[in-house]
Order: structure tokens, then sequence, then C-alpha cells
């Protein structure tokens, strides 16, 4: 009896987390239709009409782009639980691509960028970008590129059954490499004329720093601050092994 009540809970589960991924998919798409149709160049402000291409490098792109090839492979592998492939040796890999990603970049970039536009848009928009760039998108956007990720990968971290990995050092790097890559990139485009957040032409090389500093303190805090997430929600090893092989 418990067996058949165990089994029903996680298949409960499995259903909750597959609605929940296709959802957050179709949401992505909507979203991605909407926002790259907007169309700058008809601005008279040169600095807004070059966001027609600057928008490519903007974080918030980058990871709702990487959620977008993130979410389909979820939905693959919960479809593949449900019919009883689960184990799979392709569906197994699927599964650690997923929780390498997740964990490894999604999960930090995504709580510490909504983080980050949040403050700055509440002290002064402008920090950000032009302040003209933001009537062309609507508020509901706003909230749907920098709001409902954070409570996604929330969710997701929620639904989706993990456990620590023996060394934290290869997802670490794997984080790392992400950020110190996509600093890169910012700090060549600025050097090359191309203003991606205004914040770094106003507010001085000290800080900047300053600025820089306290962004990759948090980013790294959440890192770690999602393993005791996923601690608490799946742990201990040995009261949830049983339950994770269910699903």
């Amino acid at each position: 009896m418990v067996n058949k009540h165990s089994a029903f809970i996680n298949l409960q589960l499995l259903d909750v987390r597959l609605g929940f991924h296709v959802i957050a998919f179709l949401h992505l798409v909507i979203l991605a239709i909407v926002t790259l149709s907007i169309d700058t160049t008809v601005d008279e402000d040169v600095r807004v009409r070059a966001y027609i291409h600057l928008r490519w490098k903007l974080l918030t792109s980058w990871y709702n782009f990487l959620t977008l090839a993130y979410l389909p492979l979820c939905i693959y592998y919960d479809c593949q639980q449900k019919r009883g492939f689960g184990h799979a040796r392709h569906v197994q890999k699927i599964r650690d691509l997923t929780d390498l990603i997740m964990t490894g970049i999604l999960f930090p970039i995504i709580l510490s960028g909504c983080i980050l536009f949040w403050g700055l848009m509440n002290v002064d928009p402008s920090l950000i970008g032009p302040s003209r760039v933001f009537d062309y998108l609507p508020n509901w956007c706003q909230h749907s590129l920098h709001s409902v990720p954070t409570a996604m990968v929330f969710l997701d971290l929620l639904l989706t059954p993990r456990s620590r990995p023996k060394s934290l050092v290869p997802r670490f790097l794997l984080a790392a490499g992400f950020v110190a890559f996509y600093s890169l990139m910012v700090y060549i485009s600025h050097q090359n004329g191309e203003v991606i957040y205004t914040l770094f032409t106003r507010i001085g090389d000290f800080n900047t720093v300053i600025f820089m500093t306290i962004s990759y303190i948090l980013y790294i805090s959440l890192f770690f601050i999602q393993w005791k997430i996923i601690g608490y929600v799946w742990g201990p090893e040995a009261l949830k092994q049983k339950f994770k092989e269910k699903l």
C-alpha cells in the first residue's frame, strides 16, 4: 500500500513538473515573438536605434535564450519518464545536461541578473540604457523578462529531484567561466564604442570596480545558496534516494 501511494504521489509530481515546463516554454516563445518584433530603428535617438543590435548582448537575452534551449530538454526528459524510459542511457545524459545547465549557469545568473536589474531600475532606469528604450517595451514584458525567470528557477529546484555532486568545483568553474566570458564581451564592446549598459559610462572606474565586485559576490553566493535549497528539499540522500529513483 505504501509503495502504491508513493508511486501515485511521484506520478503526480511528474505531471506537475511536465506541465510547469510546458507552460514556461510557451511563455518564453510568446515573449520572444513579442520582444523580437520590436523595431527601435524608427527612433530619432541614435542610442535607441542601436538597440536593434545591442539587444543580443544584453544579459537578459543570454539567459532567456539559454532557458529557451533548456526547457525542451526538460520536457523531453519528463515525457520519457512518463513512458517509463527514464533510465535509458541517452535520457540520463539529457538529465545530467539539464542539471548542469540549471545549477551551473541558469540559477545564479538569472537571480543575480534580475536582482541587479530591478535594483538599478528602482534607482535610475537610465543606468541600464537610454530612457526612451523602455517606452518600446510593455510593462508586462519587463516582468516576463526579469521577474518570471526568478520564479521559474526556484520552481524548477523545488519540482526537479537533484543531489549535490561529490565536488562542486566543475560546476563552479562553469559558472565562473560563463560570467567571465560575458564580462569580457561587455568590456570589449565598450572599448569598441558599443555601450551595452550606460551605467559604466556614468559612474567612473572606481565605482565600476565596486559594482562589479558586488555583482560577482552576489553571483557566487547564489551559486552556493542553491545547493542549500536542493539539500533542504531533496536531502538527506538516505531518505530521498528511493523517491528520486521513481522520478
